[in-house]
């Protein structure tokens, strides 16, 4: 069209047609060398799903003195370990979804099946081919986040399971700097770190100021909003607005100031779920440090209730104990196990799917004393180690 557009000043009325009518016709030529090109590549895909279940059953690579299968598809298909290990898993998966077996077979794309097979079972793939039907990768990616297996598009989305894809860039120093920090933490906290959970306490310290926030206030200054008729709850980013799961709003509701009703006439009396004279005695008696043995943390440190609220806990002395943030929201996510004693408080680590537990120890809660009474000064039945404010959705 834009050389229509250049040279029609030039050319009479029925050349300008013929120009436009060729243009067209190329258009629909290369979309259909593209569509058949789309058709073919999902041929090979599925034929290399095919050859990757055979090479599990054979243990191909073994005979070519191979360690893995992920380091056979490394040499002999050119792909990257993460990308090897997404073959595989697509192609297990492959097995037990026929319809979408056939869709990669007839030009659905490898990534959007990459993306549909998170979630999609048996009983779930037709709705999730069809809800799927006309978007693009991103917009899959979408779809699926917040969801897992067994769920279908129309369900609502998990909090806990929406994970953001974040790439970043740095120079070799800067990552060198990054392992040395993230080993630092590790070593700090007794636990191997992942990345999320490296930035996720960072950015906790460097909210509450690298440790010298007072400590009569809740160590990092976050915006939670909690509705109270669903106890959905949000919080706020720099500009943004997210969903958090119940397992963190309930680590949040453990110590925090309050700022009451957002829909109130005129701006409510900050109150907060732990006094500062309860706080400073809590961190007083455990020493200013995390109390799950083997954790050396003493930043940023957050009241947990050893008997939740919503069971009947309460803001006394004997209930209330420090922890880092790493083990506080390992606890609220149940891989932690924290159990009263007549001496102490045990602390059980439970690993990826429960299949196993490790006895960290016992700490000893003989320091301080206990009050037949809520503290001086309580004003709160709900808590959060942050800003929380309440509203209706």
């Amino acid at each position: 069209m834009a050389l229509v557009d250049g040279v029609e000043r030039y050319l009479d009325a029925g050349a300008q047609e013929e120009i436009r009518a060729n243009h067209a016709q190329a258009c629909r030529e290369l979309h259909e060398r593209f569509v058949e090109m789309a058709r073919r590549r999902g041929e090979i895909d599925a034929a290399e799903a095919d050859a990757i279940i055979e090479a599990i059953e054979m243990s191909v690579w073994v005979e070519y003195g191979i360690t893995t299968l992920t380091a056979y598809l490394e040499h002999v298909m050119g792909y990257g370990p993460r990308l090897a290990l997404e073959r595989e898993r697509v192609a297990r998966a492959l097995r037990e979804l026929p319809t979408m077996y056939e869709s990669l077979k007839h030009g659905l794309p490898w990534s959007k099946v990459r993306e549909l097979t998170r979630v999609a079972t048996p009983e779930t793939e037709n709705a999730w081919l069809d809800a799927a039907q006309d978007m693009n990768v991103r917009q899959i990616e979408g779809l699926v986040r917040g969801h897992e297996k067994g769920d279908l598009p129309t369900d609502p989305t998990k909090p806990e399971l929406a994970k953001r894809p974040v790439m970043i860039e740095m120079t070799e120093e800067t990552y060198a700097l990054f392992r040395r920090w993230k080993a630092t933490l590790s070593d700090e906290c007794g636990e191997l770190l992942d990345d999320e959970q490296v930035i996720a306490i960072s950015c906790q310290r460097g909210l509450a100021g690298s440790g010298a926030a007072s400590p009569e206030r809740p160590a990092a200054q976050v915006s939670y909003t909690v509705c109270r008729n669903c106890r959905a709850t949000t919080a706020d980013g720099a500009g943004i607005v997210v969903d958090v799961s119940p397992a963190s709003r309930d680590r949040a509701l453990c110590d925090a100031e309050h700022l009451g009703d957002l829909d109130a006439a005129s701006p409510e009396r900050v109150t907060t779920t732990v006094t500062p004279r309860m706080r400073r005695q809590v961190l007083a008696r455990d020493h200013g440090t995390c109390t799950v043995p083997g954790c050396r943390s003493t930043f940023a440190l957050q009241l947990h209730h050893i008997d939740h609220q919503e069971d009947g806990g309460t803001h006394h002395l004997h209930n209330l104990i420090s922890l880092c943030y790493l083990h506080h929201d390992l606890h609220h996510h149940n891989k932690l196990a924290i159990r009263r004693t007549p001496t102490g408080i045990e602390f059980h680590r439970i690993l990826d799917h429960g299949d196993r537990v490790l006895d960290l120890g016992t700490y000893d809660l003989t320091d301080g004393t206990e009050s037949d009474s809520y503290p001086r000064g309580y004003e709160s039945d709900s808590h959060s180690n942050l800003d929380m404010t309440m509203t209706d959705n």
